[in-house]
């Protein structure tokens, strides 16, 4: 017996259907892969990434301490330049007026405990008293009666009254070169 159309199949869809299946399987499949390792790839991008940006970070935090510290040398310079140029112009000024140290000589006074007549004294006091010339820096000043009798603002009964000093400290005069 012979069948009319031998060679087509009993089943025409069937074989079609078994491999249209797994072509969609393997279809599904592929897309699947593929997606998991763009996936993984751009995960493993991000992650070189947040390194890079973590990195970047640090070198940002040292390149703002550098700033810092380079603004503080320079304020610091600014600073130094300003205190340079006040003493200077110090310095000019006190030129002008006479003030330097050259111009000044010192004499030192170490009087302790010494009985000295009024007149010696009154003669002391006026050489260390204040004037344009002169200036005395005390470390020690001490003036006394001798007598209880006598007072220190008062004339003294006696015209040999003394007086007990001491005295300790600097007298700056203007020296003879820079009076001229």
């Amino acid at each position: 017996m012979t069948t009319p159309h031998s060679s087509t199949p009993k089943f025409p869809l069937a074989p079609n259907r078994g491999i249209r299946k797994i072509s969609a399987f393997l279809r599904t499949r592929t897309a699947l892969l593929c997606s998991f390792c763009l996936l993984v790839v751009a995960s493993l991008v991000l992650v070189g990434s947040q390194v890079a940006l973590v990195k970047q970070r640090g070198l940002a935090s040292q390149m703002q301490a550098a700033w810092q510290a380079a603004r503080q040398i320079e304020l610091a310079k600014a600073n130094e330049t300003r205190r340079r140029e006040a003493i200077d112009t110090l310095m000019k000024e006190a030129e002008k007026t006479g003030l330097v140290a050259s111009a000044w000589d010192e004499r030192r006074f170490g009087i302790r405990q010494s009985s000295m007549a009024r007149k010696a004294a009154n003669r002391l006091l006026g050489e260390i008293a204040r004037s344009r010339g002169r200036v005395f820096a005390a470390e020690q000043f001490e003036l006394s009666v001798k007598d209880p009798q006598d007072g220190l603002f008062t004339p003294p009964m006696s015209s040999e009254s003394e007086l007990v000093v001491s005295l300790r400290g600097s007298l700056l005069y203007r020296a003879k070169a820079a009076a001229k």
